[in-house]
């Protein structure tokens, strides 16, 4: 079973629990992070106990993975389990993966793309030596960049994992439907707005299935919520 996890900011100690209750139900488990992970240390630490137990581990970035430098350090020590831009077949599921958030300043569809990638951003003039050089180029290592966008849409895939939600989501890009419907994907799992929604009546309009897994939740991949807080943290306290 593949199983994604909703943004744990920082939070582990409720998965290894939660997916050892689940073992003699679904079989071999792996489990994908959909961002916001704020590793407080080398993710391969972190993770250790879930892949002593036979859980694979895999991930996206969100937004929050690069508030701070040590934290973005700490999955650059992971990049192999990184699902941004590429397709990795888990379970016989081919799984497509983008990170990050859309931004004003990189692009924010439907507006046009101001720069390709993170070069095309250097190379502006828009970009010169400051003393915030270094916080822009972080904060702009979990922006979606077209490059990437335009080169997963070439793939196929039948399960999509996003930081960011297709536009079933009052807050959502239509620009993310699109690339399902590129890639040929059956379902959208995302994370980022801690919440539990019901997307099913979008399903035939949209053409594919989405998922909205909540702050800590852990989903299935055929939808079922099989953990989550028993006290739900508001959005707007993290987002």
């Amino acid at each position: 079973m593949i199983y994604f996890l909703g943004d744990v900011h920082g939070q582990f100690d409720h998965i290894l629990p939660a997916l050892k209750a689940r073992t003699a139900i679904d079989g071999e488990q792996a489990v994908i992070f959909l961002g916001d992970i704020e590793s407080p240390q080398s993710f391969e630490n972190v993770i250790a106990p879930l892949e002593a137990s036979g859980i694979a581990c895999w991930y996206i970035h969100g937004n929050h993975d690069t508030d701070t430098q040590q934290s973005w350090r700490n999955l650059e020590t992971s990049t192999h389990r990184s699902l941004d831009g590429r397709v990795v077949t888990i379970q016989g599921q081919r799984i497509a993966g983008l990170g990050g958030v859309f931004r004003g300043l990189i692009w924010r569809p439907p507006e046009k793309q101001k720069y390709s990638n993170m070069d095309a951003f250097k190379a502006s003039r828009f970009f010169k030596p400051t003393p915030y050089i270094e916080g822009k180029l972080l904060t702009h290592s979990s922006s979606i960049w077209p490059d990437t966008y335009d080169q997963l849409a070439l793939e196929c895939a039948d399960i999509l994992v996003t930081h960011e939600a297709p536009s079933c989501h009052p807050h959502g890009f239509t620009a993310l439907d699109d690339l399902a419907l590129s890639m040929g994907v059956t379902s959208v799992f995302h994370g980022h707005h801690h919440e539990l929604l019901d997307y099913s009546e979008a399903a035939d309009r949209m053409g594919f299935r989405s998922f909205s897994v909540p702050y800590r939740g852990i989903m299935t991949m055929h939808g079922e919520l099989i953990w989550r807080p028993s006290t739900q943290v508001k959005a707007q306290e993290i987002y």
